[in-house]
């Protein structure tokens, strides 16, 4: 699911590079030569913090509708905007059952790939669904 967090843009310097940050996820920033690097840089930055806090279990910091004044730092403030990432799915285990052979074939096919089986049968289930 696509959502979108409310980002910062500082320039330090005129000719400087441009940082970017998130008011409400703390220690994830990004920079970049020119802003729109910046802006690319800041959803990738983005998106690897999101991913390390479900990999770690700390809580995925929620976005947040709007800023106060204590949330910018107005020093070399240039830009208030939104990066869009896709938020990172909170993996489930389960337990299925299926026939040893349709098994079999399913880890040699996904090994083939270079997948995990659960890669492969998700990526499967995304396919039916997408068709209809």
């Amino acid at each position: 699911m696509k959502t979108q967090y409310i980002a910062v843009v500082h320039q330090d310097a005129p000719e400087g590079a441009f940082g970017v940050s998130f008011p409400h996820v703390p220690g994830c920033v990004a920079v970049g030569d020119t802003l729109d690097e910046a802006l690319a840089n800041a959803a990738e930055a983005l998106t690897s913090h999101l991913q390390v806090c479900l990999d770690f279990g700390d809580p995925v910091p929620a976005p947040q509708g709007s800023v106060t004044r204590a949330d910018i730092d107005p020093e070399g403030f240039v830009l208030l905007t939104h990066v869009e990432v896709e938020r990172p799915a909170v993996v489930k285990r389960i337990n299925i059952s299926m026939a040893e052979d349709l098994l079999a074939s399913i880890d040699a096919a996904a090994s083939a790939r270079g997948l995990t089986r659960s890669a492969y049968l998700a990526e499967g289930a995304r396919r039916l669904m997408q068709e209809g």
